[in-house]
Protein backbone atom coordinates (compact mmCIF):
# COMPACT_ATOMS: atom_id res chain seq x y z
CA UNK A 1 0.00 0.00 0.00
CA UNK A 2 1.41 3.38 -0.99
CA UNK A 3 1.61 5.96 1.70
CA UNK A 4 -0.39 9.19 1.34
CA UNK A 5 1.72 12.15 2.36
CA UNK A 6 0.84 14.55 5.10
CA UNK A 7 -0.98 17.62 3.77
CA UNK A 8 -1.81 21.18 4.57
CA UNK A 9 -5.53 22.06 4.52
CA UNK A 10 -6.41 25.44 3.04
CA UNK A 11 -9.67 27.34 2.98
CA UNK A 12 -11.11 27.75 -0.50
CA UNK A 13 -12.97 30.98 -1.20
CA UNK A 14 -14.82 31.83 -4.39
CA UNK A 15 -11.71 33.54 -5.77
CA UNK A 16 -8.97 31.48 -4.14
CA UNK A 17 -6.76 28.91 -5.82
CA UNK A 18 -7.51 25.21 -5.50
CA UNK A 19 -6.95 23.84 -2.01
CA UNK A 20 -4.16 21.33 -1.44
CA UNK A 21 -4.83 18.67 1.20
CA UNK A 22 -3.29 15.53 2.66
CA UNK A 23 -3.78 13.33 5.73
CA UNK A 24 -2.11 12.95 9.09
CA UNK A 25 -3.67 9.70 10.28
CA UNK A 26 -6.53 7.36 9.61
CA UNK A 27 -9.29 8.64 11.90
CA UNK A 28 -12.83 9.32 10.71
CA UNK A 29 -13.30 12.84 12.11
CA UNK A 30 -14.21 15.47 9.54
CA UNK A 31 -11.09 17.53 10.19
CA UNK A 32 -10.73 19.10 6.75
CA UNK A 33 -12.90 22.12 6.00
CA UNK A 34 -13.39 23.89 2.69
CA UNK A 35 -15.53 27.03 2.65
CA UNK A 36 -17.13 27.61 -0.72
CA UNK A 37 -20.13 29.87 -1.37
CA UNK A 38 -21.48 31.70 -4.42
CA UNK A 39 -19.07 33.26 -6.92
CA UNK A 40 -21.81 35.44 -8.46
CA UNK A 41 -21.62 33.89 -11.92
CA UNK A 42 -24.69 33.98 -14.19
CA UNK A 43 -25.49 30.34 -14.98
CA UNK A 44 -27.33 28.43 -17.67
CA UNK A 45 -28.90 25.20 -16.47
CA UNK A 46 -31.44 22.62 -17.64
CA UNK A 47 -35.15 23.35 -17.29
CA UNK A 48 -34.83 27.03 -16.41
CA UNK A 49 -33.80 30.43 -17.73
CA UNK A 50 -34.84 33.04 -20.26
CA UNK A 51 -36.59 32.16 -23.48
CA UNK A 52 -36.54 34.50 -26.46
CA UNK A 53 -39.74 35.11 -28.41
CA UNK A 54 -38.86 34.66 -32.08
CA UNK A 55 -42.50 34.93 -33.14
CA UNK A 56 -44.94 36.54 -30.75
CA UNK A 57 -48.35 38.05 -31.42
CA UNK A 58 -47.74 37.99 -35.17
CA UNK A 59 -45.07 36.65 -37.49
CA UNK A 60 -43.35 40.03 -37.63
CA UNK A 61 -42.36 40.66 -34.06
CA UNK A 62 -39.11 40.36 -32.11
CA UNK A 63 -37.12 38.26 -34.57
CA UNK A 64 -36.67 41.49 -36.53
CA UNK A 65 -34.58 42.85 -33.66
CA UNK A 66 -31.95 40.11 -33.86
CA UNK A 67 -28.59 40.86 -35.33
CA UNK A 68 -27.40 38.54 -38.08
CA UNK A 69 -25.89 35.37 -36.66
CA UNK A 70 -26.94 36.27 -33.11
CA UNK A 71 -28.33 33.52 -30.89
CA UNK A 72 -28.33 35.54 -27.67
CA UNK A 73 -25.40 33.64 -26.21
CA UNK A 74 -24.64 36.66 -24.04
CA UNK A 75 -27.94 36.04 -22.23
CA UNK A 76 -28.65 33.05 -19.99
CA UNK A 77 -31.16 32.22 -22.73
CA UNK A 78 -31.19 28.52 -23.60
CA UNK A 79 -34.60 28.49 -25.33
CA UNK A 80 -36.17 30.08 -28.42
CA UNK A 81 -39.96 30.39 -28.35
CA UNK A 82 -42.44 30.38 -31.24
CA UNK A 83 -45.95 31.68 -30.56
CA UNK A 84 -47.62 31.29 -33.92
CA UNK A 85 -51.11 31.06 -35.37
CA UNK A 86 -52.40 27.59 -36.14
CA UNK A 87 -53.21 28.68 -39.71
CA UNK A 88 -49.52 29.22 -40.51
CA UNK A 89 -48.78 25.60 -39.68
CA UNK A 90 -51.85 23.92 -41.21
CA UNK A 91 -52.94 26.21 -44.07
CA UNK A 92 -54.81 23.33 -45.68
CA UNK A 93 -56.47 20.60 -43.65
CA UNK A 94 -54.06 17.74 -43.17
CA UNK A 95 -51.20 19.54 -44.95
CA UNK A 96 -48.70 20.74 -42.38
CA UNK A 97 -46.12 23.44 -42.91
CA UNK A 98 -43.91 22.50 -39.96
CA UNK A 99 -40.89 23.94 -41.75
CA UNK A 100 -42.26 27.43 -41.08
CA UNK A 101 -40.72 27.17 -37.62
CA UNK A 102 -38.61 24.00 -37.86
CA UNK A 103 -36.01 25.40 -40.23
CA UNK A 104 -35.42 28.21 -37.72
CA UNK A 105 -35.55 25.79 -34.79
CA UNK A 106 -32.85 23.56 -36.28
CA UNK A 107 -30.52 26.53 -36.58
CA UNK A 108 -30.96 27.48 -32.92
CA UNK A 109 -30.65 23.84 -31.81
CA UNK A 110 -27.37 23.62 -33.72
CA UNK A 111 -26.16 26.49 -31.55
CA UNK A 112 -26.98 24.63 -28.35
CA UNK A 113 -30.50 25.98 -27.76
CA UNK A 114 -33.83 24.30 -27.09
CA UNK A 115 -37.22 25.20 -28.54
CA UNK A 116 -40.72 25.93 -27.23
CA UNK A 117 -44.10 26.45 -28.89
CA UNK A 118 -47.53 27.94 -28.47
CA UNK A 119 -49.95 27.35 -31.36
CA UNK A 120 -52.63 29.99 -31.08
CA UNK A 121 -56.20 29.96 -32.35
CA UNK A 122 -56.92 33.67 -31.79
CA UNK A 123 -54.75 36.70 -32.49
CA UNK A 124 -56.97 39.79 -32.53
CA UNK A 125 -56.36 41.33 -35.93
CA UNK A 126 -54.58 38.35 -37.47
CA UNK A 127 -56.49 35.30 -38.67
CA UNK A 128 -55.08 32.39 -36.68
CA UNK A 129 -57.64 29.60 -36.81
CA UNK A 130 -57.50 28.24 -40.36
CA UNK A 131 -60.55 29.40 -42.29
CA UNK A 132 -61.04 25.88 -43.60
CA UNK A 133 -62.26 25.12 -40.04
CA UNK A 134 -65.05 27.64 -40.64
CA UNK A 135 -65.72 26.16 -44.09
CA UNK A 136 -66.06 22.73 -42.45
CA UNK A 137 -69.01 24.05 -40.45
CA UNK A 138 -67.52 25.40 -37.22
CA UNK A 139 -69.53 28.22 -35.68
CA UNK A 140 -67.89 31.44 -34.55
CA UNK A 141 -67.83 35.25 -34.63
CA UNK A 142 -66.46 37.44 -37.42
CA UNK A 143 -64.50 40.49 -36.30
CA UNK A 144 -63.07 43.26 -38.43
CA UNK A 145 -60.92 46.32 -37.99
CA UNK A 146 -62.30 49.81 -38.45
CA UNK A 147 -61.72 53.42 -37.47
CA UNK A 148 -64.18 54.84 -34.99
CA UNK A 149 -63.90 58.24 -36.67
CA UNK A 150 -61.78 59.99 -39.27
CA UNK A 151 -59.32 61.33 -36.70
CA UNK A 152 -58.35 57.92 -35.33
CA UNK A 153 -54.85 56.75 -36.18
CA UNK A 154 -55.40 53.15 -35.19
CA UNK A 155 -58.13 50.62 -35.90
CA UNK A 156 -60.46 49.13 -33.34
CA UNK A 157 -61.71 45.57 -33.28
CA UNK A 158 -65.43 45.29 -33.87
CA UNK A 159 -67.97 42.58 -34.53
CA UNK A 160 -70.68 42.76 -37.14
CA UNK A 161 -72.89 44.03 -34.31
CA UNK A 162 -70.63 46.93 -33.34
CA UNK A 163 -67.38 47.93 -31.75
CA UNK A 164 -65.73 45.98 -28.99
CA UNK A 165 -65.07 47.56 -25.63
CA UNK A 166 -61.32 48.00 -25.99
CA UNK A 167 -58.92 49.47 -28.50
CA UNK A 168 -56.06 47.48 -29.93
CA UNK A 169 -53.69 50.26 -30.80
CA UNK A 170 -50.31 49.07 -31.88
CA UNK A 171 -50.78 47.66 -35.40
CA UNK A 172 -50.72 50.16 -38.30
CA UNK A 173 -53.87 50.54 -40.37
CA UNK A 174 -52.23 49.34 -43.57
CA UNK A 175 -51.06 45.98 -42.29
CA UNK A 176 -50.35 44.61 -45.75
CA UNK A 177 -47.88 47.41 -46.47
CA UNK A 178 -46.42 46.91 -43.00
CA UNK A 179 -45.90 43.22 -43.65
CA UNK A 180 -44.38 43.78 -47.09
CA UNK A 181 -42.00 46.42 -45.77
CA UNK A 182 -40.83 43.98 -43.10
CA UNK A 183 -40.29 41.29 -45.75
CA UNK A 184 -42.82 39.02 -44.07
CA UNK A 185 -43.28 35.54 -45.52
CA UNK A 186 -46.57 33.74 -45.24
CA UNK A 187 -45.27 30.20 -45.65
CA UNK A 188 -41.57 30.50 -45.04
CA UNK A 189 -40.95 31.26 -48.72
CA UNK A 190 -43.57 33.44 -50.33
CA UNK A 191 -44.15 37.12 -49.69
CA UNK A 192 -47.49 38.21 -48.32
CA UNK A 193 -49.77 38.67 -51.31
CA UNK A 194 -52.61 41.10 -51.91
CA UNK A 195 -55.04 38.30 -51.19
CA UNK A 196 -53.65 37.97 -47.67
CA UNK A 197 -54.68 41.51 -46.76
CA UNK A 198 -57.94 40.52 -45.12
CA UNK A 199 -56.13 37.95 -43.00
CA UNK A 200 -54.31 40.85 -41.36
CA UNK A 201 -57.33 43.06 -40.97
CA UNK A 202 -60.14 40.64 -40.19
CA UNK A 203 -60.41 37.89 -37.61
CA UNK A 204 -62.86 35.02 -37.54
CA UNK A 205 -62.87 33.34 -34.12
CA UNK A 206 -64.45 29.96 -33.59
CA UNK A 207 -66.67 29.20 -30.62
CA UNK A 208 -64.18 27.37 -28.44
CA UNK A 209 -66.57 24.56 -27.56
CA UNK A 210 -67.81 24.04 -31.12
CA UNK A 211 -67.67 20.33 -31.97
CA UNK A 212 -66.11 20.84 -35.41
CA UNK A 213 -63.48 23.20 -34.03
CA UNK A 214 -62.63 20.75 -31.24
CA UNK A 215 -62.29 17.85 -33.66
CA UNK A 216 -60.01 19.78 -36.03
CA UNK A 217 -57.93 20.98 -33.08
CA UNK A 218 -57.69 17.40 -31.82
CA UNK A 219 -56.29 16.33 -35.20
CA UNK A 220 -53.76 19.16 -35.17
CA UNK A 221 -52.52 18.43 -31.65
CA UNK A 222 -52.15 14.75 -32.50
CA UNK A 223 -49.94 15.66 -35.45
CA UNK A 224 -47.98 18.17 -33.35
CA UNK A 225 -47.31 15.56 -30.68
CA UNK A 226 -46.06 13.12 -33.30
CA UNK A 227 -43.77 15.85 -34.56
CA UNK A 228 -42.37 17.08 -31.24
CA UNK A 229 -43.13 14.54 -28.52
CA UNK A 230 -42.51 11.20 -30.20
CA UNK A 231 -39.28 9.29 -29.53
CA UNK A 232 -39.06 8.84 -33.30
CA UNK A 233 -38.98 12.59 -33.95
CA UNK A 234 -35.79 14.55 -34.63
CA UNK A 235 -37.04 17.08 -32.07
CA UNK A 236 -37.71 14.64 -29.25
CA UNK A 237 -35.98 15.83 -26.09
CA UNK A 238 -35.24 19.24 -27.58
CA UNK A 239 -38.57 20.89 -26.69
CA UNK A 240 -38.43 22.79 -23.41
CA UNK A 241 -42.18 23.34 -23.07
CA UNK A 242 -45.42 23.82 -24.96
CA UNK A 243 -47.93 26.44 -23.88
CA UNK A 244 -51.63 25.72 -24.22
CA UNK A 245 -52.87 28.42 -26.60
CA UNK A 246 -56.00 27.11 -28.27
CA UNK A 247 -58.49 29.52 -26.70
CA UNK A 248 -58.58 33.17 -25.72
CA UNK A 249 -56.87 36.23 -27.15
CA UNK A 250 -53.22 35.49 -27.95
CA UNK A 251 -53.80 32.05 -26.47
CA UNK A 252 -54.00 33.57 -23.00
CA UNK A 253 -57.48 32.31 -22.17
CA UNK A 254 -59.18 35.71 -21.78
CA UNK A 255 -61.38 37.50 -24.35
CA UNK A 256 -60.45 41.12 -23.70
CA UNK A 257 -60.69 42.04 -27.37
CA UNK A 258 -62.80 39.28 -28.89
CA UNK A 259 -65.53 39.88 -26.35
CA UNK A 260 -68.03 37.73 -28.22
CA UNK A 261 -66.04 34.52 -27.58
CA UNK A 262 -65.66 33.42 -24.00
CA UNK A 263 -64.69 29.98 -22.80
CA UNK A 264 -66.61 28.36 -19.95
CA UNK A 265 -64.84 26.40 -17.22
CA UNK A 266 -65.93 23.15 -18.88
CA UNK A 267 -64.53 24.30 -22.22
CA UNK A 268 -61.25 25.32 -20.64
CA UNK A 269 -60.86 21.89 -19.07
CA UNK A 270 -61.75 20.27 -22.39
CA UNK A 271 -58.89 22.10 -24.10
CA UNK A 272 -56.45 21.24 -21.32
CA UNK A 273 -57.44 17.59 -21.64
CA UNK A 274 -56.76 17.67 -25.39
CA UNK A 275 -53.13 18.57 -24.72
CA UNK A 276 -52.84 15.98 -21.98
CA UNK A 277 -54.23 13.40 -24.38
CA UNK A 278 -51.29 13.72 -26.75
CA UNK A 279 -48.29 15.27 -24.99
CA UNK A 280 -46.88 12.66 -22.63
CA UNK A 281 -43.26 13.75 -22.27
CA UNK A 282 -42.83 17.47 -22.87
CA UNK A 283 -43.59 20.02 -20.15
CA UNK A 284 -46.95 21.75 -20.68
CA UNK A 285 -47.75 25.27 -19.48
CA UNK A 286 -51.10 27.05 -19.15
CA UNK A 287 -51.77 30.77 -18.69
CA UNK A 288 -53.21 31.93 -15.39
CA UNK A 289 -56.02 33.64 -17.35
CA UNK A 290 -56.81 30.30 -18.98
CA UNK A 291 -56.80 28.16 -15.83
CA UNK A 292 -58.59 31.02 -14.10
CA UNK A 293 -60.15 29.25 -11.13
CA UNK A 294 -58.53 27.41 -8.25
CA UNK A 295 -60.10 24.13 -9.38
CA UNK A 296 -58.70 24.47 -12.91
CA UNK A 297 -55.29 25.56 -11.69
CA UNK A 298 -55.06 22.65 -9.27
CA UNK A 299 -56.28 20.28 -11.97
CA UNK A 300 -53.58 21.49 -14.34
CA UNK A 301 -50.89 21.31 -11.64
CA UNK A 302 -51.88 17.83 -10.56
CA UNK A 303 -51.59 16.69 -14.18
CA UNK A 304 -48.06 18.01 -14.51
CA UNK A 305 -48.83 21.37 -16.12
CA UNK A 306 -46.98 24.53 -15.14
CA UNK A 307 -48.32 28.10 -15.12
CA UNK A 308 -47.45 31.11 -17.27
CA UNK A 309 -48.30 34.74 -16.55
CA UNK A 310 -48.00 37.33 -19.29
CA UNK A 311 -47.71 41.11 -19.53
CA UNK A 312 -45.65 41.69 -16.40
CA UNK A 313 -44.91 45.42 -15.97
CA UNK A 314 -47.66 46.56 -18.33
CA UNK A 315 -49.25 49.67 -16.86
CA UNK A 316 -52.93 49.72 -15.99
CA UNK A 317 -55.20 51.67 -13.68
CA UNK A 318 -54.10 49.63 -10.68
CA UNK A 319 -50.38 49.88 -11.44
CA UNK A 320 -49.80 53.09 -13.43
CA UNK A 321 -46.19 53.60 -12.37
CA UNK A 322 -44.51 50.29 -11.78
CA UNK A 323 -46.69 48.13 -14.02
CA UNK A 324 -48.55 44.95 -13.19
CA UNK A 325 -46.69 42.39 -11.04
CA UNK A 326 -46.89 38.65 -11.48
CA UNK A 327 -49.83 36.67 -10.13
CA UNK A 328 -48.14 35.41 -6.98
CA UNK A 329 -51.39 34.03 -5.57
CA UNK A 330 -51.80 31.67 -8.52
CA UNK A 331 -48.09 30.88 -8.60
CA UNK A 332 -48.21 29.83 -4.94
CA UNK A 333 -50.65 27.07 -5.91
CA UNK A 334 -48.31 25.69 -8.58
CA UNK A 335 -44.64 26.33 -7.93
CA UNK A 336 -43.83 23.62 -5.40
CA UNK A 337 -44.27 20.90 -8.02
CA UNK A 338 -44.55 22.66 -11.41
CA UNK A 339 -42.67 25.53 -13.07
CA UNK A 340 -43.86 29.12 -13.39
CA UNK A 341 -43.13 31.32 -16.42
CA UNK A 342 -43.30 35.11 -16.53
CA UNK A 343 -43.53 37.17 -19.71
CA UNK A 344 -42.47 40.81 -19.60
CA UNK A 345 -44.10 42.67 -22.47
CA UNK A 346 -43.33 46.32 -21.97
CA UNK A 347 -39.58 46.78 -22.28
CA UNK A 348 -39.64 49.69 -19.88
CA UNK A 349 -36.42 50.62 -18.18
CA UNK A 350 -37.97 50.24 -14.74
CA UNK A 351 -37.40 46.51 -14.13
CA UNK A 352 -37.92 46.28 -10.39
CA UNK A 353 -41.45 44.91 -10.82
CA UNK A 354 -40.12 42.15 -13.05
CA UNK A 355 -37.32 41.29 -10.63
CA UNK A 356 -39.69 41.20 -7.66
CA UNK A 357 -42.19 39.12 -9.61
CA UNK A 358 -39.54 36.50 -10.38
CA UNK A 359 -38.95 36.16 -6.65
CA UNK A 360 -42.57 36.45 -5.49
CA UNK A 361 -43.86 33.99 -8.13
CA UNK A 362 -40.96 31.53 -7.80
CA UNK A 363 -40.35 31.82 -11.54
CA UNK A 364 -38.41 29.14 -13.36
CA UNK A 365 -38.71 30.76 -16.80
CA UNK A 366 -38.78 34.39 -17.92
CA UNK A 367 -39.58 35.42 -21.45
CA UNK A 368 -37.74 38.06 -23.42
CA UNK A 369 -40.83 39.39 -25.15
CA UNK A 370 -39.24 42.73 -26.03
CA UNK A 371 -36.28 43.92 -28.04
CA UNK A 372 -33.42 41.95 -26.42
CA UNK A 373 -31.04 44.88 -26.94
CA UNK A 374 -33.01 47.28 -24.77
CA UNK A 375 -30.95 49.68 -22.69
CA UNK A 376 -31.38 47.78 -19.44
CA UNK A 377 -30.55 44.36 -20.90
CA UNK A 378 -27.70 44.03 -18.42
CA UNK A 379 -30.21 43.93 -15.59
CA UNK A 380 -31.80 40.86 -17.15
CA UNK A 381 -28.48 39.08 -16.97
CA UNK A 382 -26.91 40.48 -13.86
CA UNK A 383 -29.85 40.82 -11.50
CA UNK A 384 -32.90 38.85 -12.57
CA UNK A 385 -30.87 35.91 -13.85
CA UNK A 386 -29.27 35.40 -10.46
CA UNK A 387 -32.68 34.56 -8.99
CA UNK A 388 -34.52 33.03 -11.94
CA UNK A 389 -34.98 29.28 -11.56
CA UNK A 390 -32.81 27.35 -9.12
CA UNK A 391 -29.30 28.16 -7.89
CA UNK A 392 -27.49 25.41 -5.99
CA UNK A 393 -24.99 26.90 -3.54
CA UNK A 394 -22.55 24.76 -1.55
CA UNK A 395 -21.42 26.81 1.42
CA UNK A 396 -19.08 24.33 3.08
CA UNK A 397 -17.62 20.86 2.63
CA UNK A 398 -15.97 18.86 5.40
CA UNK A 399 -14.24 15.53 4.89
CA UNK A 400 -12.33 13.00 6.92
CA UNK A 401 -8.68 12.09 6.66
CA UNK A 402 -7.67 10.39 3.45
CA UNK A 403 -6.07 6.95 3.62
CA UNK A 404 -6.06 4.14 1.10
CA UNK A 405 -8.35 1.29 2.05
CA UNK A 406 -10.29 3.43 4.54
CA UNK A 407 -13.72 5.05 4.34
CA UNK A 408 -13.70 8.67 3.20
CA UNK A 409 -16.59 10.64 4.67
CA UNK A 410 -18.04 13.96 3.52
CA UNK A 411 -20.42 16.41 5.14
CA UNK A 412 -21.68 19.48 3.28
CA UNK A 413 -23.99 22.44 3.60
CA UNK A 414 -26.12 23.40 0.60
CA UNK A 415 -29.04 25.67 -0.20
CA UNK A 416 -31.10 26.62 -3.24
CA UNK A 417 -30.68 30.38 -3.48
CA UNK A 418 -32.85 30.71 -6.58
CA UNK A 419 -36.54 31.55 -6.78
CA UNK A 420 -37.76 28.08 -7.77
CA UNK A 421 -37.18 24.44 -6.87
CA UNK A 422 -34.85 22.30 -8.94
CA UNK A 423 -37.65 20.08 -10.23
CA UNK A 424 -35.32 17.68 -12.04
CA UNK A 425 -33.52 16.77 -8.84
CA UNK A 426 -30.08 15.29 -8.40
CA UNK A 427 -27.56 14.20 -5.81
CA UNK A 428 -24.37 15.90 -4.62
CA UNK A 429 -21.46 13.71 -5.66
CA UNK A 430 -17.79 13.63 -4.65
CA UNK A 431 -15.15 11.93 -6.77
CA UNK A 432 -11.47 11.15 -6.26
CA UNK A 433 -9.87 11.77 -9.64
CA UNK A 434 -6.21 11.29 -10.59
CA UNK A 435 -4.61 14.16 -12.45
CA UNK A 436 -2.47 12.03 -14.79
CA UNK A 437 -5.24 10.06 -16.47
CA UNK A 438 -8.37 11.88 -15.33
CA UNK A 439 -9.54 8.54 -13.99
CA UNK A 440 -12.14 8.40 -11.22
CA UNK A 441 -10.78 6.22 -8.43
CA UNK A 442 -13.73 6.51 -6.01
CA UNK A 443 -17.19 8.08 -5.97
CA UNK A 444 -19.32 9.12 -2.99
CA UNK A 445 -22.97 9.93 -3.73
CA UNK A 446 -25.20 11.65 -1.18
CA UNK A 447 -28.78 10.56 -0.62
CA UNK A 448 -29.82 14.23 -0.39
CA UNK A 449 -31.91 15.23 -3.42
CA UNK A 450 -31.57 18.87 -4.45
CA UNK A 451 -35.22 19.00 -5.53
CA UNK A 452 -36.12 18.89 -1.82
CA UNK A 453 -34.20 22.05 -0.95
CA UNK A 454 -36.61 24.69 0.38
CA UNK A 455 -36.44 28.05 -1.39
CA UNK A 456 -37.14 31.44 0.12
CA UNK A 457 -40.76 32.62 0.10
CA UNK A 458 -41.73 36.28 0.35
CA UNK A 459 -45.33 35.43 1.22
CA UNK A 460 -44.35 33.67 4.45
CA UNK A 461 -41.10 35.63 4.95
CA UNK A 462 -39.23 32.33 4.86
CA UNK A 463 -35.55 32.34 3.99
CA UNK A 464 -33.93 29.66 1.86
CA UNK A 465 -33.27 26.69 4.13
CA UNK A 466 -29.69 25.45 4.28
CA UNK A 467 -29.55 21.65 4.40
CA UNK A 468 -26.78 19.37 5.62
CA UNK A 469 -25.95 16.25 3.67
CA UNK A 470 -23.44 13.43 3.91
CA UNK A 471 -21.72 10.97 1.60
CA UNK A 472 -19.04 8.34 2.02
CA UNK A 473 -16.98 5.85 0.01
CA UNK A 474 -14.33 3.23 0.75
CA UNK A 475 -11.09 4.19 -0.97
CA UNK A 476 -9.14 1.60 -2.98
CA UNK A 477 -6.61 -0.48 -1.08
CA UNK A 478 -3.88 1.16 -3.12
CA UNK A 479 -3.56 4.45 -4.98
CA UNK A 480 -0.87 5.06 -7.63
CA UNK A 481 1.40 7.92 -6.70
CA UNK A 482 0.66 11.31 -8.17
CA UNK A 483 -1.71 14.25 -7.77
CA UNK A 484 -5.41 13.73 -7.07
CA UNK A 485 -8.44 16.03 -7.05
CA UNK A 486 -11.53 15.97 -4.90
CA UNK A 487 -14.22 16.84 -7.41
CA UNK A 488 -17.73 18.06 -6.56
CA UNK A 489 -20.79 17.84 -8.83
CA UNK A 490 -24.54 17.39 -8.71
CA UNK A 491 -25.51 14.35 -10.73
CA UNK A 492 -28.89 13.19 -12.01
CA UNK A 493 -29.16 9.44 -12.56
CA UNK A 494 -25.39 9.25 -12.28
CA UNK A 495 -24.71 11.95 -14.89
CA UNK A 496 -23.15 15.26 -13.83
CA UNK A 497 -25.89 17.74 -14.76
CA UNK A 498 -25.83 21.16 -13.17
CA UNK A 499 -23.68 24.26 -13.42
CA UNK A 500 -22.78 25.55 -9.96
CA UNK A 501 -21.64 29.05 -8.91
CA UNK A 502 -18.13 27.75 -8.13
CA UNK A 503 -14.67 28.28 -9.58
CA UNK A 504 -12.36 25.56 -10.96
CA UNK A 505 -14.91 24.02 -13.27
CA UNK A 506 -14.20 21.14 -15.59
CA UNK A 507 -15.96 22.59 -18.65
CA UNK A 508 -16.79 19.23 -20.21
CA UNK A 509 -18.23 17.42 -17.22
CA UNK A 510 -19.86 20.02 -14.94
CA UNK A 511 -17.43 19.09 -12.19
CA UNK A 512 -15.61 21.37 -9.76
CA UNK A 513 -12.17 20.70 -8.25
CA UNK A 514 -12.43 21.73 -4.63
CA UNK A 515 -9.20 20.24 -3.26
CA UNK A 516 -5.99 18.40 -4.21
CA UNK A 517 -3.74 15.87 -2.50
CA UNK A 518 -0.68 13.91 -3.54
CA UNK A 519 0.40 10.31 -3.21
CA UNK A 520 4.12 9.45 -3.19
Amino acid sequence: MKKITKFLALILSVIACLSSVGCNGCGSKLENVINLGDNGEVLTNPDMGFNFTYYANTIYDFNNNLLEGDYLDDFPCPTVFFRIGWNWIEPVEGQFNWEFTDKIARDWIAHGKRIAFCWVATFPGDQSTPLWVKDAGAQGVQYKWALKNSTDQYPTLMTEQGFGNLEFNHIPVDAQEYALNRGIRNDGGQEVSVGDYENYRATWVANYDDAVFIQKLDNFLKAAAERYDSPDSEFFGKVEFIEIGSFGDWGEGHSSYTVGNRATAATRKKHIDLYLKYFKNVQLMVNDDAANTLDLLEYARDNGIGMSDHSIQVSDSNYPEEGRPGNSDAASVVYETQPVLLEEHNGREFLETYYNSVIDCHATYARINVNPYMADAAKFKDKIALKLGYRLVFNQVKFSQIKAGKTLKFEFKIKNDGAAPCYGGGNPTFKIVDETFGRTRATAVSSLDVKDLIVADTLTLRKAVEATGTAEVKLPDSLPKGTYYIVLSVAKDGVDTYNLPLDHKDEDNLRYKIATFTVK
